[in-house]
């Protein structure tokens, strides 16, 4: 669970409270090529135990209340796998044996355990949207639509995430010879 959990905060770049809180109804899973995660939720107590049932969800924290994010074919692929292995029909897209939701402490432990078996240097779930954020910025993706994927504005995500940018210079010198030449 905390792997795809992990893979929706990599690839799509949700948060941790809008991934734990995915329905089945929120995905659109294509046979082929790639699909989406409609993110209109978030678990409160993010940064704190996820909580219990009695807890209110809560709008996602974005510019907008509803927001399509496009998700790759391998996420999409992890996903279909998720549900079938789990036999999920509808309602929570993931949840403990006991019906709870995930808890942040174990997915917290699962990484680490994960980054330390990898020999990478351990990463939180939030971390992991960190990278989908300078993935975009690393692939040139326009500022507005990797904002609009990430539920912010371009002015956060500039002020944020292009600082994370690797190789900077000889990237932008490289992105410009090519116009220039």
């Amino acid at each position: 669970m905390y792997q795809v959990l992990s893979a929706v905060c990599a690839y799509g770049g949700l948060r941790p409270g809008e991934a734990v809180a995915l329905r089945t109804k929120d995905l659109k899973l294509p046979k082929k090529g790639w699909g989406s995660i409609t993110v209109n939720r978030s678990w409160n107590g993010t940064g704190r135990a996820w909580g219990n049932e009695e807890e209110d969800i809560a709008e996602p924290k974005t510019i907008r209340s509803l927001r399509e994010v496009p998700i790759p074919p391998i996420l999409v692929e992890h996903l279909s796998e998720w549900i079938k292995q789990q036999d999920i029909k509808n309602g929570p897209l993931f949840a403990t044996r006991g019906g709870q939701r995930p808890s942040q402490s174990n997915w917290n432990r699962s990484l680490k355990r994960a980054c330390a078996s990898s020999g990478h240097q351990t990463l939180s779930p939030y971390d992991l949207r960190r990278t989908c954020a300078s993935h975009l910025v690393d692939a040139n993706v326009m500022i507005a639509e990797a904002a609009a994927r990430l539920g912010h504005s371009p002015e956060v995500l500039i002020g944020i995430y292009t600082k994370r940018v690797s190789g900077g210079v000889e990237r932008t010198n490289q992105l410009l010879n090519e116009i220039y030449v």
